[in-house]
């Protein structure tokens, strides 16, 4: 990414920064780490070093005996991280009068503790940091806020509730205090000690609501759909041209994305042509499917075809992802419509400006 938006912008990419979420996030808390108790040299837990961690905890703690597993510890401290929530606050709302919980809550602060202890954040407390630093530290916020006037953020609709905190961080106005000095040309300037309000920096989001596939890793597709709600005056350009799939291909897709409640309308096209007739296959078991899977690899034309399966639901406006995660449907009656390979599964983008 970093060399396509070189070869794009030239040398003004070089004062960019370009990276995820996470990346970003571990520059500042380098940066920043001793305004709350750490290190510079902090150390990052793997997915496997936070799963050593809470096997000892739940061992130690016999929340085993509670149902509570070290899979089942460690994905519900994940969830509770990705929604801001930390073990001081979750201890204040939990019902302590369940054992279960009780021993939850015990596990989960002795958790963030040990973290703690060893000059250590886990990959969930990247982002939520560095969300409590900006909370905690306003002047420190204001720092990035002005250095960042322009962010661009791309699949918005997966993003969850700590990235867009964290979005909404950078882009709020700095209000009332001067920036901290800065050298140039070999000068230290200082700014007058009440500066002026400075606006909000601007931010482009590009993503697709129809899109939203990581529900179950905590993405809310509220960030995308409620933008507009959330940043008034924000423009929104509907890029509706796709330039890998055919018509027949991008008009099936409309029909079925189109019985998705709370979307916005776009209405895909190409200019490569009709294409090809959609095939339809019902097979009435896996055995069949697979030989169908087979026998269709090739088509007479020679060109590569590949399945794409959608299980029925009895709810119509139920999105794609829930068909298929639906279990009214038998699995033997599963239907599925062939397409060329060459034509991927067609995308259609958002862009919002504010």
């Amino acid at each position: 990414m970093r060399e396509r938006v070189s070869q794009l912008v030239g040398q003004q990419s070089q004062g960019m920064w370009i990276s995820t979420f996470h990346s970003a996030c571990v520059r500042i808390l380098r940066r920043e780490a001793a305004q709350f108790g750490f290190t510079t040299s902090f150390t990052i837990y793997d997915s496997g070093d936070s799963r050593a961690l809470v096997k000892r905890l739940v061992k130690e703690h016999e929340a085993d005996a509670f149902g509570l597993t070290p899979g089942a510890v460690q994905s519900r401290i994940s969830k509770l991280k990705n929604e801001l929530t930390d073990a001081e606050a979750y201890a204040r709302q939990a019902n302590l009068s369940d054992p279960a919980e009780r021993k939850f809550v015990d596990v989960f602060g002795d958790y963030q503790r040990a973290l703690q202890k060893a000059n250590a954040f886990d990959f969930d407390d990247l982002i939520a940091q560095t969300v409590y630093l900006f909370r905690a530290f306003p002047h420190v916020a204001d720092v990035y806020r002005r250095r960042f006037r322009h962010i661009l953020v791309d699949e918005y609709q997966d993003t969850n509730h700590a990235q867009y905190a964290l979005i909404r961080e950078f882009t709020k106005p700095i209000v009332g205090t001067a920036a901290e000095p800065y050298a140039s040309g070999g000068m230290m300037i200082f700014e007058p000690e009440h500066a002026p309000e400075v606006e909000a920096a601007s931010l482009t989001v590009v993503g697709d609501s129809d899109q939203s596939i990581y529900a179950f890793r905590g993405a809310d597709i509220r960030n995308i759909t409620e933008f507009e709600r959330d940043f008034p005056g924000a423009k929104v350009v509907l890029l509706e041209q796709n330039y890998r799939s055919t018509q027949n291909i991008l008009s099936a897709a409309n029909a079925v994305i189109s019985h998705n409640f709370d979307r916005k309308d776009k209405r895909l096209w190409t200019d490569v042509g009709e294409g090809e007739k959609i095939v339809g296959f019902t097979g009435y078991s896996s055995t069949m499917r697979r030989s169908s899977s087979r026998t269709r690899s090739t088509h007479s034309t020679g060109a590569a075809w590949t399945t794409r399966r959608w299980r029925c639901s009895t709810a119509p406006t139920r999105s794609p992802e829930r068909w298929r995660r639906s279990s009214s449907a038998p699995r033997s009656h599963t239907r599925s419509w062939a397409a060329p390979a060459s034509t991927s599964a067609p995308r259609s983008r958002m862009r919002w400006r504010i």
